[in-house]
Protein backbone atom coordinates (compact mmCIF):
# COMPACT_ATOMS: atom_id res chain seq x y z
CA UNK A 1 0.00 0.00 0.00
CA UNK A 2 1.46 3.32 -1.11
CA UNK A 3 1.85 6.21 1.33
CA UNK A 4 -0.55 8.28 -0.80
CA UNK A 5 -3.36 5.80 -0.13
CA UNK A 6 -2.57 5.91 3.59
CA UNK A 7 -2.80 9.70 3.51
CA UNK A 8 -6.12 9.54 1.65
CA UNK A 9 -7.54 7.19 4.28
CA UNK A 10 -6.26 9.52 7.01
CA UNK A 11 -7.73 12.58 5.28
CA UNK A 12 -11.14 10.93 4.85
CA UNK A 13 -11.38 9.67 8.43
CA UNK A 14 -10.21 13.06 9.69
CA UNK A 15 -12.98 14.74 7.68
CA UNK A 16 -15.60 12.48 9.26
CA UNK A 17 -14.18 13.22 12.69
CA UNK A 18 -14.22 16.98 12.18
CA UNK A 19 -17.76 17.01 10.80
CA UNK A 20 -18.94 15.05 13.83
CA UNK A 21 -17.00 17.20 16.28
CA UNK A 22 -18.38 20.48 14.98
CA UNK A 23 -21.90 19.58 13.90
CA UNK A 24 -22.65 16.42 15.81
CA UNK A 25 -20.75 16.76 19.05
CA UNK A 26 -20.56 20.50 19.73
CA UNK A 27 -24.11 21.54 20.46
CA UNK A 28 -25.88 21.21 17.12
CA UNK A 29 -26.93 17.57 17.26
CA UNK A 30 -27.89 17.30 13.61
CA UNK A 31 -26.88 13.66 13.93
CA UNK A 32 -25.26 11.34 16.40
CA UNK A 33 -21.58 11.90 15.78
CA UNK A 34 -20.21 9.24 18.11
CA UNK A 35 -19.54 6.68 15.39
CA UNK A 36 -17.92 9.22 13.09
CA UNK A 37 -15.72 10.39 15.94
CA UNK A 38 -14.72 6.80 16.63
CA UNK A 39 -13.79 6.33 12.97
CA UNK A 40 -11.85 9.58 13.15
CA UNK A 41 -9.45 8.06 15.69
CA UNK A 42 -7.85 6.22 12.76
CA UNK A 43 -6.57 9.47 11.28
CA UNK A 44 -3.91 10.69 13.70
CA UNK A 45 -1.74 7.53 13.83
CA UNK A 46 -1.80 7.38 10.03
CA UNK A 47 -0.84 11.04 9.66
CA UNK A 48 1.91 10.61 12.26
CA UNK A 49 3.22 7.65 10.26
CA UNK A 50 3.01 9.70 7.05
CA UNK A 51 4.91 12.62 8.61
CA UNK A 52 7.69 10.29 9.74
CA UNK A 53 7.69 8.69 6.30
CA UNK A 54 8.11 12.11 4.72
CA UNK A 55 10.92 12.97 7.12
CA UNK A 56 12.79 9.81 6.14
CA UNK A 57 12.30 10.24 2.40
CA UNK A 58 12.53 13.98 1.82
CA UNK A 59 15.63 15.28 0.06
CA UNK A 60 15.42 18.61 1.88
CA UNK A 61 14.37 18.35 5.52
CA UNK A 62 14.51 22.10 6.04
CA UNK A 63 12.07 22.63 3.17
CA UNK A 64 9.85 19.82 4.47
CA UNK A 65 9.76 21.34 7.94
CA UNK A 66 9.19 24.84 6.57
CA UNK A 67 6.23 23.71 4.48
CA UNK A 68 4.54 22.12 7.50
CA UNK A 69 5.23 25.29 9.51
CA UNK A 70 3.75 27.47 6.75
CA UNK A 71 0.55 25.45 6.58
CA UNK A 72 0.35 25.32 10.37
CA UNK A 73 0.15 29.12 10.28
CA UNK A 74 -2.29 29.15 7.35
CA UNK A 75 -4.53 26.62 9.10
CA UNK A 76 -4.79 28.43 12.42
CA UNK A 77 -7.59 30.87 11.55
CA UNK A 78 -9.72 28.16 9.87
CA UNK A 79 -9.05 25.93 12.89
CA UNK A 80 -10.25 28.64 15.26
CA UNK A 81 -13.39 29.28 13.21
CA UNK A 82 -14.27 25.60 13.15
CA UNK A 83 -13.34 24.35 16.60
CA UNK A 84 -13.67 27.21 19.05
CA UNK A 85 -16.63 25.92 21.07
CA UNK A 86 -18.20 29.34 21.58
CA UNK A 87 -18.34 29.81 17.81
CA UNK A 88 -21.08 27.17 17.69
CA UNK A 89 -23.46 28.67 20.26
CA UNK A 90 -25.34 31.99 20.48
CA UNK A 91 -23.70 34.86 22.32
CA UNK A 92 -24.53 35.18 25.98
CA UNK A 93 -26.04 38.37 27.33
CA UNK A 94 -23.34 40.94 27.96
CA UNK A 95 -20.66 38.98 26.11
CA UNK A 96 -18.14 41.16 24.30
CA UNK A 97 -18.42 41.20 20.53
CA UNK A 98 -14.82 42.24 19.98
CA UNK A 99 -11.66 41.22 21.77
CA UNK A 100 -7.94 41.23 21.17
CA UNK A 101 -5.47 40.00 23.72
CA UNK A 102 -2.69 37.57 24.54
CA UNK A 103 -3.09 33.83 24.80
CA UNK A 104 -0.35 33.73 27.45
CA UNK A 105 0.21 35.72 30.59
CA UNK A 106 2.18 38.75 29.41
CA UNK A 107 5.10 38.07 31.75
CA UNK A 108 5.36 34.45 30.59
CA UNK A 109 5.47 35.52 26.96
CA UNK A 110 7.95 38.29 27.75
CA UNK A 111 10.24 35.83 29.54
CA UNK A 112 10.31 33.44 26.59
CA UNK A 113 10.76 36.21 24.02
CA UNK A 114 13.67 37.68 26.00
CA UNK A 115 15.32 34.25 26.24
CA UNK A 116 14.98 33.76 22.48
CA UNK A 117 16.33 37.22 21.62
CA UNK A 118 19.26 36.84 24.02
CA UNK A 119 19.97 33.49 22.45
CA UNK A 120 20.01 35.11 19.02
CA UNK A 121 22.50 37.68 20.31
CA UNK A 122 24.79 34.97 21.67
CA UNK A 123 24.57 33.14 18.33
CA UNK A 124 25.61 36.29 16.49
CA UNK A 125 28.43 36.91 18.95
CA UNK A 126 29.72 33.39 18.33
CA UNK A 127 29.37 33.77 14.54
CA UNK A 128 26.61 31.17 14.36
CA UNK A 129 24.19 32.00 11.58
CA UNK A 130 20.48 31.96 12.25
CA UNK A 131 18.76 29.28 10.22
CA UNK A 132 15.50 29.99 8.43
CA UNK A 133 13.52 27.78 10.76
CA UNK A 134 14.69 29.79 13.80
CA UNK A 135 13.02 32.92 12.42
CA UNK A 136 9.97 30.95 11.34
CA UNK A 137 9.47 29.50 14.83
CA UNK A 138 9.78 32.92 16.43
CA UNK A 139 7.20 34.43 14.07
CA UNK A 140 4.87 31.49 14.65
CA UNK A 141 5.22 31.94 18.39
CA UNK A 142 4.27 35.61 18.14
CA UNK A 143 1.33 34.76 15.87
CA UNK A 144 0.07 32.13 18.30
CA UNK A 145 0.32 34.59 21.16
CA UNK A 146 -2.66 36.60 19.93
CA UNK A 147 -6.37 35.98 20.52
CA UNK A 148 -8.89 37.85 18.36
CA UNK A 149 -12.69 37.93 18.39
CA UNK A 150 -14.62 39.92 15.77
CA UNK A 151 -18.38 40.42 15.94
CA UNK A 152 -18.68 37.55 18.40
CA UNK A 153 -16.63 35.14 16.26
CA UNK A 154 -13.24 33.93 17.45
CA UNK A 155 -10.72 34.34 14.62
CA UNK A 156 -7.73 33.25 16.70
CA UNK A 157 -7.74 31.54 20.06
CA UNK A 158 -5.43 29.59 22.30
CA UNK A 159 -5.82 26.03 20.97
CA UNK A 160 -3.45 25.18 18.11
CA UNK A 161 -3.99 22.90 15.12
CA UNK A 162 -2.44 19.46 14.85
CA UNK A 163 0.31 20.51 12.44
CA UNK A 164 2.01 22.16 15.41
CA UNK A 165 2.16 18.80 17.15
CA UNK A 166 4.03 17.45 14.15
CA UNK A 167 6.31 20.50 14.15
CA UNK A 168 7.27 19.88 17.77
CA UNK A 169 8.00 16.23 17.02
CA UNK A 170 10.12 17.07 13.98
CA UNK A 171 12.07 19.69 15.92
CA UNK A 172 13.07 17.07 18.46
CA UNK A 173 14.02 14.65 15.67
CA UNK A 174 16.05 17.34 13.91
CA UNK A 175 18.17 17.96 16.99
CA UNK A 176 18.48 14.26 17.74
CA UNK A 177 19.86 13.63 14.25
CA UNK A 178 22.21 16.61 14.48
CA UNK A 179 23.64 15.44 17.81
CA UNK A 180 23.95 11.88 16.52
CA UNK A 181 25.92 13.11 13.51
CA UNK A 182 27.93 16.01 14.93
CA UNK A 183 27.88 15.60 18.72
CA UNK A 184 26.92 18.50 20.99
CA UNK A 185 28.49 21.83 20.05
CA UNK A 186 27.63 25.51 20.55
CA UNK A 187 25.45 25.63 17.47
CA UNK A 188 23.48 22.67 18.74
CA UNK A 189 22.99 24.19 22.19
CA UNK A 190 21.73 27.51 20.84
CA UNK A 191 19.46 25.80 18.31
CA UNK A 192 18.01 23.52 20.96
CA UNK A 193 17.23 26.52 23.17
CA UNK A 194 15.38 28.22 20.31
CA UNK A 195 13.42 25.10 19.48
CA UNK A 196 12.56 24.22 23.06
CA UNK A 197 11.09 27.68 23.64
CA UNK A 198 8.63 26.94 20.86
CA UNK A 199 7.93 23.39 22.03
CA UNK A 200 7.39 24.40 25.66
CA UNK A 201 4.98 27.18 24.77
CA UNK A 202 3.05 25.33 22.08
CA UNK A 203 2.96 21.56 22.57
CA UNK A 204 0.31 21.52 25.32
CA UNK A 205 -1.93 23.89 23.33
CA UNK A 206 -1.80 21.85 20.13
CA UNK A 207 -4.25 19.17 19.07
CA UNK A 208 -3.02 15.86 20.54
CA UNK A 209 -0.63 17.86 22.70
CA UNK A 210 -2.13 16.70 26.00
CA UNK A 211 0.18 14.40 27.94
CA UNK A 212 2.76 14.83 25.15
CA UNK A 213 0.74 12.13 23.36
CA UNK A 214 1.01 13.27 19.75
CA UNK A 215 4.70 14.10 19.92
CA UNK A 216 5.41 10.80 21.66
CA UNK A 217 3.76 8.86 18.84
CA UNK A 218 5.78 10.72 16.20
CA UNK A 219 9.02 9.95 18.04
CA UNK A 220 8.15 6.30 18.63
CA UNK A 221 7.17 5.78 14.99
CA UNK A 222 10.45 7.37 13.93
CA UNK A 223 12.50 4.89 15.96
CA UNK A 224 10.46 1.90 14.77
CA UNK A 225 9.89 3.10 11.21
CA UNK A 226 11.77 0.30 9.42
CA UNK A 227 10.00 -2.39 11.45
CA UNK A 228 6.31 -2.32 10.61
CA UNK A 229 5.41 -4.84 13.28
CA UNK A 230 7.09 -2.73 15.95
CA UNK A 231 5.37 0.40 14.63
CA UNK A 232 2.05 -1.41 14.88
CA UNK A 233 2.75 -2.48 18.45
CA UNK A 234 3.64 1.12 19.28
CA UNK A 235 0.31 2.34 17.88
CA UNK A 236 -1.63 -0.32 19.80
CA UNK A 237 0.03 0.58 23.11
CA UNK A 238 -0.29 4.32 22.42
CA UNK A 239 -3.99 4.01 21.55
CA UNK A 240 -4.73 1.88 24.59
CA UNK A 241 -2.94 4.19 27.02
CA UNK A 242 -4.33 7.43 25.58
CA UNK A 243 -7.90 6.43 24.87
CA UNK A 244 -8.71 3.42 27.04
CA UNK A 245 -6.72 4.41 30.14
CA UNK A 246 -6.48 8.20 30.11
CA UNK A 247 -9.74 9.03 28.30
CA UNK A 248 -11.65 5.93 29.46
CA UNK A 249 -12.99 5.35 25.95
CA UNK A 250 -12.35 1.81 24.76
CA UNK A 251 -14.16 2.34 21.44
CA UNK A 252 -11.82 5.17 20.52
CA UNK A 253 -8.86 2.98 21.41
CA UNK A 254 -10.07 0.09 19.26
CA UNK A 255 -10.70 2.31 16.25
CA UNK A 256 -7.30 3.97 16.62
CA UNK A 257 -5.75 0.50 16.65
CA UNK A 258 -7.35 -0.21 13.26
CA UNK A 259 -4.78 2.13 11.73
CA UNK A 260 -2.19 -0.64 12.08
CA UNK A 261 -3.85 -2.47 9.18
CA UNK A 262 -2.68 0.28 6.83
CA UNK A 263 0.75 0.48 8.44
CA UNK A 264 1.27 -3.27 8.02
CA UNK A 265 0.16 -3.09 4.38
CA UNK A 266 2.47 -0.18 3.60
CA UNK A 267 5.16 -0.72 0.99
CA UNK A 268 7.55 1.44 -0.98
CA UNK A 269 5.63 0.98 -4.20
CA UNK A 270 5.57 4.22 -6.15
CA UNK A 271 2.25 5.59 -7.33
CA UNK A 272 1.40 9.08 -8.62
CA UNK A 273 1.84 11.47 -5.72
CA UNK A 274 -0.58 14.21 -4.76
CA UNK A 275 2.33 16.46 -3.95
CA UNK A 276 0.68 19.40 -2.18
CA UNK A 277 -2.87 18.11 -1.95
CA UNK A 278 -2.70 17.11 1.71
CA UNK A 279 -1.07 20.37 2.78
CA UNK A 280 -3.88 22.31 1.10
CA UNK A 281 -6.62 19.90 2.13
CA UNK A 282 -6.12 20.43 5.85
CA UNK A 283 -6.80 24.20 6.01
CA UNK A 284 -9.31 24.02 3.15
CA UNK A 285 -11.64 21.47 4.72
CA UNK A 286 -11.61 23.05 8.18
CA UNK A 287 -12.19 26.48 6.60
CA UNK A 288 -15.31 25.12 4.89
CA UNK A 289 -16.47 23.57 8.15
CA UNK A 290 -15.74 26.82 9.96
CA UNK A 291 -17.67 28.93 7.44
CA UNK A 292 -20.70 26.64 7.61
CA UNK A 293 -20.39 26.67 11.38
CA UNK A 294 -20.48 30.48 11.49
CA UNK A 295 -23.32 30.74 8.96
CA UNK A 296 -25.45 28.44 11.09
CA UNK A 297 -24.64 30.48 14.17
CA UNK A 298 -25.56 33.86 12.71
CA UNK A 299 -28.74 32.58 11.10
Amino acid sequence: MNITIIKLVAAFTMLLDHIAEVFGMAGWWFFDGEMLRNIGRIAFPLFAFAVVNGWYHTKDKCKYFSKIALFAAISQIPYSLAFRTTNTIPLEAGEKLYYIGLSYKWYVLLFFVVIILLNYCFMKKNNIALEKYHIMLFLLLLFYSVEIKINGIWILYDELNVLNTFLCGLLILHHYEYIKKNSIDKKCVYSVINSMMFVLLCFYRADYGDYFAGIALVLLLYFTYHKKLMSSIVIIIWAFVLYAVVCANLKNALFAMLSIVFVLLYNERKLPRLKNFFYIWYPFHILLIGIVNIIIKIT
